[in-house]
Parts: structure tokens; C-alpha cells; sequence
């Protein structure tokens, strides 16, 4: 068993018990490195959020793997004396939109060089408007007979047609198909421009 006499501090000895605890002063340069560090990490986290916040707006801002074919394109060539624009959407799906009707299609786009685009008519709208009746989408037959004009131009000449596609300096986008004596030339449409 202990000593109970010695556990207790000596009454003289007055370093044993001090009636005040007090702090040790901190040094000088304690505060100024504390103050470095807190900035530095504080610039790293600023520099940080920058680069992710910019890394995200460039992955939702920039398409990635996105055709260049796609968008609203104004068919320029050949002149048909009538407005006729192509659609190609993201989901390979498009649509021929004239005045009178669209015709809707799935659409490849190769990655050979020049690029072929293929595209497959699947139905066609529009036709002879009636009061209170609009006109209903009536699909296409993948062997059926089709040809489709406007103006005395085809615009359409088979349900399948393949195209060489070319861009130039312009911005113009060049679909050339062997069987036409006219390839179509079209220029994309701004949003809001239609």
C-alpha cells in the first residue's frame, strides 16, 4: 500500500501547486506560419473548385462524340424555288421538313474519309391539309418504291440512300450521292433563324 504522507505535496514547496496555471507564450512566428498555412490551403481549395467547376462546364457545354452533321441545315443547292430544311438529331433520327411535308428518317454517319451518310426514309407527314384534320405520319415500307420532288428536283429518290459527306471552308455541308446530278448543298441554321 502507498504512503498516504507522501502523495500529498510538500507545504513548502511552493512550484508544486501553483495557485495560477499560465499558458506558455506562444512564439512569434507561430501565428505568421499558421496564417501561411491556412492561406495556402485556402488557395489550393479556390484553384481546385476553378478547374473542376471549368472541367465540368466543358463536358456539359461541348458535346462529346456529338456527328458534326448534327443540327437544323437550309438546303442551298439545288435551287428549287421552295424552302426545304434537314434535321439530323443526336438520336440518328432527322426529318426532311418542306412546305407541303416532312419525311422523317434514321440516319448513319461513317467514320471512313470522306464520311458516308446513310439515311432510311421511316414514314412521311403532311400532304392535302383539311379543316380541323391535321395530316397523320404515314410510315415506310423498307422495300417500297419512293421518290419524292419538289419542284421538279428530288429531293428523295429511294426509302435507302447513301451520301458522300463533305465540309468546306464556308461551313457548308455537302451531301453527294452518285445518282444525282446535283449534290445538296446546305448551310446550318443559327437557333432562331428559321
Amino acid at each position: 500500500m502507498a504512503d498516504p504522507d507522501r502523495m500529498l505535496p510538500d507545504p513548502d514547496d511552493a512550484d508544486s501547486w501553483p495557485d495560477e496555471i499560465k499558458p506558455d507564450r506562444p512564439k512569434a512566428g507561430t501565428r505568421r506560419t499558421l496564417l501561411v498555412v491556412l492561406l495556402a490551403v485556402g488557395g489550393a481549395v479556390v484553384v481546385l473548385g476553378t478547374c473542376v467547376s471549368g472541367g465540368l462546364a466543358v463536358l456539359f457545354l461541348l458535346p462529346s462524340g456529338q456527328s458534326p452533321v448534327v443540327g437544323e441545315w437550309e438546303m442551298l443547292q439545288p435551287a428549287i424555288g421552295a424552302k426545304v430544311t434537314f434535321e439530323f438529331r443526336s438520336n440518328k433520327t432527322g426529318v426532311i421538313k418542306t412546305q407541303g411535308s416532312d419525311l422523317e428518317f434514321d440516319y448513319t454517319l461513317s467514320k471512313d474519309d470522306p464520311p458516308i451518310l446513310e439515311w432510311r426514309i421511316t414514314s412521311m407527314g403532311g400532304g392535302a391539309r383539311h379543316a380541323f384534320k391535321k395530316p397523320g405520319k404515314m410510315p415506310v415500307a423498307p422495300q417500297a418504291d419512293l421518290k419524292f420532288d419538289v419542284n421538279g428536283v428530288v429531293l428523295v429518290g429511294a426509302v435507302t440512300e447513301r451520301f458522300r459527306v463533305a465540309f468546306d471552308n464556308n461551313g457548308l455541308l455537302t451531301l453527294d450521292n452518285d445518282n444525282r446530278p446535283l449534290p445538296f448543298k446546305l448551310r446550318r441554321l443559327r437557333p432562331g433563324q428559321l
